[in-house]
């Protein structure tokens, strides 16, 4: 896993898109230096031509027209190419700076056509002798603007990328908006030509022309300004400092140093412009061609990539199929096997060659072969997707194996069906140990039911011997005063009285054990469960008006009603009572001893909470209190709670026990309301 294999190639390193592109690419210091190199030398030939600028050369009528040509064509190129990478990045600052390049480009064409004596005697467009230097000035100021809201955009946004509809529709409005802006200053030069300054004195410069060339000249230093200001700069940032420092030697020798057309000033300063028009967009076709060698390079290594995963893939897939602990089987649509595992071939019990030369159904009885070409056909038609089902084998050996098969239909790309993967697991050994617990589990319900019965009985014996011994023995001496022939009806009154009490004590026990084991339905009506509860606490004050306990009633007011057996659940809360009353009085608590009843809403339910201040339930007893025949009392049969839970629950309620920290018992019963 963590080791390389030989001949494998090292992953590339991910590589972001914007990361190679001339707009975002980080600057190093070799890009510094070359651009530093740039900028040196080109102020060094500035500086030999300001003590010729002025040095007249006359005029060469086809230097303007190549010129100007070639300076269209690769601001119109640098421009488009820019605006492609505003496409891809969707950096606003992008957009603006090819607008900058394609006002550039459209001035350009303006000047071209308003020149005097170049293609017309006063140019293509009309106007007036100020007409073509005023476009030079808006072409060279205007420029400079671009060049400073690219650099704010830039610092706002950082190649800021967005592929909402927003982001791409401020194309057509930037083309628009530099259009209406060439065609403006356009008709502002030509149309309003009269109402200018006067900076032109034929090919002469007239005195008001350096406050114009100076201004112009400001405009580009500012953009300079900004562009150095910008931190961190990206590599296009640099290349724009050449630019404008192109831009600042064209504007002073043309316009500021100069004297007037024609001069040497005046051809070198468009020598620089043309030279800043060159550069970007050299810059942009080699950063294209180089964009095109990475392209090429990292396909070829993705293919070896994909080559090298595809046979990983398939190396690892050999792995598995041959070291899974089931049997895997390919198996063709006809039912020939076209590739088995080891370990299927362990379970079948037959070599892999010998399987690969018959067919699936050849190893299966009459009766499964039939029930798996049925299968077969299910699956083609589209009715089944994948398949599970356990069933019997004869091994070579004629030894019987169990078999889980999960067989599945893999498809072709176009959805036309392939082969069958069958997934064969080997149950023997869990059949048989199955097998094991079933008998075991049969004889353990048969030794539990007669633990069962023999608990029963012994309780039942228990129970019923105390009150059937009373009955004897009230019976036995009714006799005997009878015998003896000095009975009164008082004493067998009082006997009598004594064997019922017994005889009916015997039938609560049998009474209680039939409820237990026949929890069956009963029939439910609305009861108000507060009036139940004080009609209790009436019957006990009354019936036990000297004893050492007091209850205490708690009852929400307004109260729904319950949905309940009134018999049943009156039984249930008694017990609960004396039970409370009883582990209280066990404990000796005379005087302190009381039971609290307390009932309150929650939801669809009732909640009822018995709390007594006894001595409260032992982790132990706790989990067993509800089991059948479980009590902590010495003469208990221990199914009241028992029956009281399966009462609850027959309502569809829930019963449980809690001991509080600071003492006692607490049982909570609910029970759904009645609906309104």
């Amino acid at each position: 896993m963590g080791e390389r294999t030989s001949g494998e190639e090292p992953a590339p390193a991910p590589v972001a898109a914007e990361a190679i592109t001339l707009a975002s690419a980080p600057v190093e210091r070799r890009h510094r230096r070359a651009v530093w190199v740039a900028v040196l030398l080109m102020g060094a030939l500035f500086a030999v031509a300001v003590p010729f600028a002025k040095r007249p050369l006359g005029a060469l009528p086809a230097f303007l027209p190549l010129f100007q040509s070639a300076l269209i064509a690769c601001e119109a190129i640098t421009g488009v190419l820019l605006f492609g990478q505003f496409r891809t990045q969707r950096s606003v600052a992008l957009l603006i700076l090819a607008g900058g390049y394609f006002f550039s480009a459209f001035m350009a064409i303006a000047h071209l056509l308003s020149f005097p004596g170049l293609l017309a005697p006063a140019g293509v467009i009309g106007g007036g002798a100020q007409t073509t230097a005023w476009l030079y000035f808006g072409w060279h100021a205007g420029f400079p603007l671009f060049v400073i809201a690219y650099a704010v955009a830039r610092r706002q946004q950082a190649v800021a990328r967005s592929d909402t509809e927003p982001a791409a529709g401020l194309a057509p409005a930037m083309f628009l908006g530099v259009v209406t802006l060439v065609a403006g200053l356009t008709v502002l030069a030509t149309v309003f030509e009269a109402s200018l300054p006067v900076i032109m004195a034929g090919h002469l410069d007239a005195p008001a022309k350096a406050v114009v060339a100076h201004a112009t000249w400001l405009t580009g230093c500012v953009a300079l300004v900004v562009l150095l200001a910008r931190r961190p700069p990206v590599l296009l940032d640099m290349w724009l400092i050449v630019v404008m420092g192109a831009w600042l030697f064209d504007v002073g020798l043309s316009a500021s140093l100069n004297h007037g057309r024609f001069d040497l000033g005046w051809y070198a300063g468009r020598m620089f412009g043309l030279a800043a028009a060159v550069l970007v967009l050299v810059k942009l076709l080699l950063e294209n061609s180089a964009l095109h060698r990475q392209v090429l390079a990292l396909r070829d290594q993705e293919r070896r990539r994909a080559a090298e995963r595809l046979r990983s893939s398939e190396r690892r897939f050999e792995a598995i199929f041959e070291q899974a602990p089931v049997g895997i089987a390919h198996v063709s649509l006809d039912g020939h096997w076209l590739q088995v595992n080891t370990r299927l071939c362990e379970i079948m019990g037959y070599p892999a060659e010998e399987l690969k030369r018959c067919t699936f159904p050849d190893i299966l009885s009459p009766g499964g072969r039939a029930a798996a070409q049925a299968l077969r056909r299910q699956m083609l038609a589209g009715q089944i997707e994948r398949h599970t089902e356990e069933r019997r084998y004869v091994r070579r050996d004629g030894r019987v194996v169990w078999v889980r098969v999960r067989t599945a239909l893999v498809r072709e790309a176009d959805g036309a069906p392939a082969y069958f993967v069958s997934v064969v697991s080997d149950l023997t050994e869990q059949r048989v140990a199955e097998d094991k617990v079933h008998v075991l589990n049969r004889e353990m319900a048969r030794m539990a039911q007669l633990e069962v019965a023999n608990q029963t009985v012994t309780a039942l014996a228990h129970e019923l011997n105390q009150p059937l011994s009373a009955v004897s023995a009230a019976a036995t001496a009714a006799r005997h005063m009878l015998h003896a022939g000095h009975w009164s009806e008082a004493r067998l009154a009082v006997m009598l009285d004594g064997a019922e009490q017994a005889a009916l004590r015997a039938g609560q026990v049998l009474q209680d054990m039939v409820s237990f084991i026949n929890q069956g339905k009963v029939s439910s009506d609305p009861i108000d469960i507060n009036g139940l509860l004080s009609a209790l606490m009436d019957r006990y004050r009354h019936n036990h008006a000297a004893a050492d306990y007091t209850l205490r009633l708690e009852l929400q007011p307004d109260m729904a009603p319950v949905l309940a057996n009134r018999l049943r659940l009156e039984k249930v809360l008694t017990n609960l009572i004396d039970n409370g009353i009883e582990a209280m009085l066990d404990r000796g608590a005379r005087g302190e001893a009381c039971v609290t009843v307390s009932t309150r809403a929650e939801g669809a339910t009732a909640h009822v909470r018995v709390a007594d201040a006894g001595p409260g339930l032992d982790p132990a007893s706790a989990e067993r209190i509800f089991d059948p025949f479980f009590t902590t009392k010495t003469n208990g049969l221990g199914m009241g709670l028992a029956v009281s839970r399966a009462i609850v629950e027959s309502h569809g309620g829930h019963l449980w026990a809690e001991s509080p920290a600071d003492g006692g018992a607490v049982f909570h019963l609910t029970l759904p309301l009645a609906a309104p």
